[in-house]
């Protein structure tokens, strides 16, 4: 009596997975098609000179860190909410 229940547990977990990889592409996609000018003028003038580029390059490592960690932080909080 409890496969039923399983199925429909695995099967949701899948739906979820399905819905969140999809929903990682279609922003990924919105953010280089909205500043894919912006991103490439920016690592063009980040290549002219080594400490530019090192300080670009840390700058873009920080940013990728905030945003995993606003990422992980609305992630708690809508679990919380659930």
């Amino acid at each position: 009596m409890n496969e039923p229940n399983l199925i429909l547990f695995l099967l949701n977990i899948a739906g979820a997975v399905a819905l969140l990889i999809w929903a990682v592409r279609l922003v990924r996609t919105g953010v280089v098609r909205g500043f894919s000018n912006l991103l490439r003028n920016w690592l063009t003038q980040s290549t002219n000179n080594r400490i530019l580029s090192a300080f670009f390059g840390m700058s873009a490592t920080i940013f990728h860190k905030v945003l995993q960690q606003l990422q992980f932080l609305f992630q708690t909080f809508s679990q919380r909410i659930n």
